[in-house]
């Protein structure tokens, strides 16, 4: 996978090559640190935008969050690799309140300056944006108390910012901010963004769309809506193989992976090795009378795990409606995530009633009519030495009979093979097939 610094150093190579007007804003330092997690903001030229999106759709290691704070954060992208998760936060139009761009874009872009590979605001200009910024849409000054004061006596930050502020409004802002007399300064916001916008009344429709935006977000109203659409679903993920393969490790790899790319990820027991409840005292009973043979000493063993799940007697009418009926319970569930916008991932599947109990083919249709396929089915193959290994508890021959049946229907289920001899390497293949699906380039 692409580390960080290559990561960085490629995607603002494609910026500049496809002649992107942007500006970082603000922890440039993130991108260049080797901390994991870091979000930078990144103004834009409006007019460069769709040269952005296409970049991003077409980058491997990116992807559209789809989720809009304000008219003037239109697009959220977030980059995973090998060593970082980045939250590249695109803005346009300018700096200012819930959609309101009071600091406009061209005031920054046109004077930003070259720092390494990356075009930054300058520091006249860098107080003039925190400030902006802290003030109008935070309404608050955060982690940059400490920050501001320093730059506020630098004589060039100063004529940038009554040029913008005004002589005397300005030389009060800076004063109280080299006193850190913050809250002095939050006593003018309302003030002046209802200048502002009686100067601008056009903008007033950008911050009422904002304002819908936000609350939509705090108030997970996006998500409902997302749940109220049938046609609309999340992704269905599962993993199949015998036991001991290496499912449940993959598929909890596979959770992390996905909530390392922004997703809400939930693991659900897809299996369908239940026992059935008409017949537990039939079974309670047989039990006792094996137990009681074994202790007279004629060599009778109880019953295996190999038994209870690959003997002939776990297909019987009775038994697999019984199966079916305690997988559409599993599948409700199923359906009640990916309807809220959860992308599911299963250990095991309503298949394994074909794969392990060699359902009749009537049984399989139905199987296959009433239970959706998964967005990616996968097989996790071992060789039986591995399984063996690892303590397999099914016997030699029913781990035969068990992938014959699977590598039968690997094509007609649509299965994707992932060996798993070796840990990480199973674990790149699930990766790969993983992220086009989560960046929205699934090929399958």
């Amino acid at each position: 996978m692409i580390t960080k610094q290559e990561f960085v150093n490629d995607f603002f190579t494609r910026l500049e090559e496809a002649d992107v007007r942007y500006c970082v804003l603000r922890n440039w330092e993130g991108l260049e640190s080797e901390s994991e997690n870091e979000e930078v903001d990144i103004m834009v030229d409006e007019s460069d935008f769709p040269t952005l999106r296409k970049i991003v759709e077409d980058h491997p290691h990116c992807m559209e969050t789809g989720r809009i704070v304000d008219t003037t954060h239109p697009f959220l992208v977030r980059a995973v690799g090998e060593d970082f998760i980045l939250k590249l936060d695109f803005q346009w139009r300018g700096i200012g309140f819930c959609g309101a761009y009071m600091l406009p874009a061209d005031t920054i872009l046109d004077n930003r300056e070259r720092h390494g590979d990356l075009y930054i605001t300058p520091e006249p200009y860098y107080f003039l944006e925190l400030f902006t910024h802290s003030v109008f849409y935070h309404g608050a000054f955060r982690k940059y108390t400490d920050v501001l004061p320093p730059l506020a006596d630098d004589p060039e930050v100063e004529t940038v910012f009554k040029e913008f502020y005004g002589e005397e409004q300005g030389a009060r802002f800076l004063e109280w901010t080299r006193r850190k007399e913050y809250d002095r300064i939050l006593q003018h916001r309302n003030r002046l963004m209802l200048t502002f916008l009686l100067r601008h009344p056009q903008q007033s429709i950008d911050v009422l769309l904002s304002l819908i935006y936000r609350a939509g977000n705090k108030y997970g109203v996006w998500s409902l809506l997302h749940t109220l659409n049938p046609f609309r679903t999340a992704p269905l993920i599962a993993f199949m193989g015998v036991d001991k393969s290496g499912k449940s490790t993959l598929s909890r790899f596979a959770v992390e992976e996905l909530e390392r790319h922004g997703q809400d990820a939930v693991l659900l027991n897809g299996g369908v090795f239940k026992q059935y409840p008409p017949f537990t005292w039939a079974n309670r009973a047989r039990k006792w009378l094996i137990t009681r043979r074994t202790e007279e000493g004629d060599g009778t063993v109880g019953e295996t795990y190999d038994e209870k799940v690959t003997s002939p007697g776990t297909t019987g009418p009775m038994a697999m409606i019984y199966r079916i009926l305690n997988s559409v319970i599993t599948h409700l569930a199923i359906f009640t995530h990916r309807q809220r916008g959860h992308w599911v991932v299963t250990d095991r599947y309503t298949w394994d009633l074909t794969f392990f109990m060699g359902a009749p083919p009537f049984w399989e249709r139905l199987t296959r009519l009433l239970f959706p396929d998964p967005d990616l089915p996968f097989h996790i193959t071992v060789s039986n030495d591995t399984l063996q290994d690892r303590d397999c508890e099914l016997a030699p021959a029913s781990v035969t009979r068990i992938k014959n049946r699977i590598n039968e229907r690997t094509e007609q289920y649509g299965l994707i093979d992932v060996e798993n001899e070796d840990l990480e390497t199973a674990k790149d293949t699930v990766r790969n097939h993983l992220r086009p699906l989560v960046t929205g380039r699934n090929t399958r």
